[in-house]
């Protein structure tokens, strides 16, 4: 089973749309130089609109508190292959969450959920 080093991972809304992917793919470069894990719950659940946020929201907590990344399912990758693009469930430790959650028209998002360590 593949583990990441780190307890964080990125939940996208990975919109499907070629140029936006790439920003993504750059973006995990650039940031992390793909070392932290990203997935999407949108290829199990579908699009759901105006309702995507929340539902990264809620699966991130869930995360969090059950200890396990979600995979992204139905993808091959195909030109991604050096994005760490989680497409089976990972059971490890998370304690953070960076959603990014995108809309038509240009309006974007990024959320942050962590673990209260108390």
């Amino acid at each position: 089973m593949k583990r990441c080093t780190k307890n964080l991972y990125i939940n996208s809304q990975a919109l499907g749309i070629n140029v936006n992917d790439r920003i993504e793919e750059y973006s995990s470069k650039e940031v992390f130089n793909h070392t932290v894990p990203y997935t999407s719950i949108k290829s199990m659940i579908g699009n759901p609109y105006g309702a995507s946020g929340v539902l990264q929201v809620i699966s991130s907590l869930l995360s969090i508190t059950q200890w396990f990344i979600p995979p992204t399912i139905r993808t091959k990758k195909d030109g991604f292959e050096d994005m760490n693009s989680i497409t089976e469930t990972l059971f490890q430790e998370v304690n953070e969450v960076a959603i990014t959650n995108h809309g038509l028209g240009g309006n974007n998002a990024c959320g942050y959920v962590k673990r209260y360590k108390y």
